[in-house]
């Protein structure tokens, strides 16, 4: 109750930032832009880990089966030794040694099975589901196929378009914080009683000017650094992106000329190797030092070519990463 016989019996009071309302809806549409552009960049990089993990099944799986294949051969090799030692055409220590080699690729043909199993769980562990999914064995020629690209391909890569977003959100914030000084409408609103009469309303508008603290101003010079930071951030990103491109370049061509080194000469002469040294020496034409000396380079050379067909793999998912291409 007033003194002067005005009673107000209910009012609304509000305080409208409409000069504030675009800048705060930029911000708010720069970060949803932004968390669309992170998903982006998890999804490939996702992806590049899927793949690496499908590689290593790959060439973990390619080794395991030249291996067995040995393995399986090695059978009839020690048949072979023990007929050799019972007639006298061998020594026992000729003897010993085969069956020692023989054993030897049963060991690795064991440890290559373990890391087959190894790499589907980690592949599986990525796909996330209740079904088990191993590596479609595909030839080699099938997944070589070299690519063709150019250096600029990867600068709207997705891994910029989010620093270069955040830049963005940074000046947006720094908007936002800056239109806290800006003028607000003040709206008032309310019933009235006068000397005991109603059906009277009050209106009341204005206008606020914030006032300039230290508090206040001290969060505007902050926005403004981050925009700073942020841009610094989006320099440092196009200098690594363009180093990291680099590198992965190198590696890819270093990992292509070596497995087509592998694929076009000594992967096909080991396997005649093997296997000539397999036929010569059931036959006895060529003794055993001779026999265990070409079998350990072949199976040198075959277990290596499957290992530098996985890095090669792995360099190829790294470039593609980076011009944020598919494998067809």
């Amino acid at each position: 109750n007033g003194s002067d016989g005005i009673t107000t019996k209910f009012g609304i009071s509000q305080e409208l930032d409409i000069l504030g309302i675009p800048s705060r809806l930029k911000l708010q549409e720069a970060n949803e832009d932004l968390a669309e552009k992170n998903a982006a960049l998890t999804q490939i990089q996702v992806e590049l880990m899927v793949k690496k993990s499908w590689g290593m099944v790959y060439t973990s799986n390619m080794k395991y089966e030249t291996l067995a294949r040995l393995n399986a051969q090695f059978s009839d090799i020690t048949r072979a030794a023990e007929l050799r030692l019972e007639t006298e055409e061998s020594s026992k220590l000729e003897y010993l040694s085969t069956i020692n080699q023989a054993n030897k690729i049963n060991i690795q043909t064991d440890q290559a099975y373990r890391d087959y199993l190894s790499a589907v769980r980690e592949l599986n562990q990525w796909l996330g589901d209740e079904t088990k999914y191993t590596a479609q064995m595909k030839s080699p020629e099938e997944l070589d196929d070299p690519l063709t690209f150019s250096r600029g391909s990867f600068n709207n890569h997705p891994f910029l378009s989010v620093t270069e977003q955040k830049v963005d959100v940074a000046e947006a914030r720094a908007k936002d914080q800056r239109s806290q000084f800006l003028p607000k409408f003040k709206a008032q609103y309310g019933f009235q009683e006068i000397a005991g009469q109603s059906g009277f309303y009050k209106y009341e508008l204005g206008i606020s000017v914030p006032l300039l603290f230290w508090g206040n101003l001290g969060k505007t010079q902050s926005a403004n650094i981050k925009i700073d930071i942020a841009r610094q951030n989006l320099n440092q990103a196009q200098r690594e992106i363009n180093s990291r491109f680099g590198s992965m370049e190198e590696a890819y061509m270093k990992w292509l000329n070596s497995w087509q080194y592998y694929k076009n000469e000594a992967l096909p002469l080991a396997k005649a190797q093997r296997k000539g040294a397999l036929t010569a020496y059931k036959e006895g034409a060529i003794d055993y030092g001779m026999f265990l000396q070409n079998i350990r380079d072949a199976i040198a050379i075959e277990t290596d070519s499957w290992s530098t067909f996985g890095s090669y793999l792995n360099s190829r998912f790294e470039l593609e990463y980076y011009l944020n291409t598919t494998t067809k």
